[in-house]
């Protein structure tokens, strides 16, 4: 079932100053830039995939499509979300959901996020490269986190770097 994004004006008024959907994922703040996001939605059932990485919660069926669901909380900070809300994610080598533990319905300004994540960003990160979930250099599911591939860094735009 779709949710609604909040504040449906920020959407269609870029101008506006409010280009980025804040979410919670592990007592971490993330913002993700309007041009990432493409549909918030409730979480579903999750198909676990067997040899898949730590970060990766399986697979969920969005509009009849079925797309790998990351944990933010595993990937951008030290533990699982609750994955309350399911955050569909566009502009990236392969489409791919990520779950995070709510939307903070806010629009605070992008300096109180501990990471700002936009496509160009996370196009270069590894959990978002084909066959990513269980393709690892010394075996399935073996990568934890971003740190974990030196060639990817926070984007400079993120209060903190990732961990």
């Amino acid at each position: 079932m779709m949710r609604d994004p909040p504040h449906d004006a920020a959407l269609s008024e870029p101008e506006n100053g409010w280009n980025w959907l804040h979410v919670s994922a592990a007592d971490r703040r993330i913002a993700l830039h309007f041009d990432l996001v493409e549909e918030v939605v409730d979480p579903g059932p999750v198909v676990a995939v067997p040899g898949a990485a730590p970060w990766c919660r399986g697979l969920v069926s969005v509009g009849g499509q079925l797309l790998t669901l990351i944990d933010a909380g595993l990937l951008f900070a030290d533990r699982p979300t609750e994955a309350r809300c399911v955050v569909v994610l566009s502009g990236l080598p392969v489409r791919t959901a990520l779950a995070v533990d709510g939307n903070l319905l806010t629009h605070a300004d992008d300096e109180a996020a501990d990471l700002r994540l936009d496509a160009a960003a996370l196009s270069g990160h590894p959990a978002f490269q084909p066959g990513a979930a269980l393709a690892s250099g010394s075996g399935h599911g073996s990568s934890t986190g971003p740190t974990d591939d030196p060639s990817w860094t926070a984007p400079p735009s993120s209060k903190e770097s990732a961990r």
